[in-house]
């Protein structure tokens, strides 16, 4: 199964599933974020880019979710109604314990503040719902583009 088909079936399946469970879902079928968001929190934490700037580089970059929003927003979302500070609090310190052997950013308390506030002010005010509905409006957008167009990226590729 080509690539594309596999990632269409991904998100068919998670269709089917309850819009609570979806997240859930998508998160253990795209569990290499973990390594690029540690590159993206180093990146910011170097001051190369800034919390908007990182997610625009992943974002038209790799991994078809991705193409919808960066993993700051989708960290956020991941932190289900609490959040990117929920996320930060509960689930960062073990992503985190995961990154010494990739060669880690120190993740202060300064950090994570610095990312908070830069998802928070792109998030522009709006819920974890809102930015949910709209994350899989253009994924499932996303979906039927390719499975129209297929896997190449242009008629002539």
């Amino acid at each position: 199964m080509e690539r594309w088909q596999q990632i269409e079936s991904i998100f068919q399946d998670a269709l089917q599933l309850p819009l609570k469970e979806r997240e859930a879902y998508l998160r253990r079928a795209c569990e290499n974020d973990s390594a690029l968001y540690r590159e993206v929190v180093y990146l910011i934490s170097q001051g190369v880019l800034d919390v908007a700037d990182a997610d625009d580089a992943v974002s038209w970059g790799p991994g078809l979710r991705w193409g919808v929003m960066g993993p700051n927003l989708l960290w956020h979302l991941g932190g289900g109604q609490g959040g990117i500070q929920h996320f930060m609090d509960t689930l960062m310190p073990r992503m985190a314990a995961g990154w010494p052997g990739l060669g880690n950013p120190e993740l202060t308390a300064e950090l994570q503040q610095q990312i908070v506030k830069g998802v928070l002010e792109e998030a522009d005010g709006n819920s974890i719902d809102e930015l949910a509905a709209h994350r899989d409006e253009m994924l499932f957008d996303l979906i039927a583009v390719r499975t129209k167009n297929g896997p190449s990226s242009g008629p002539n590729a």
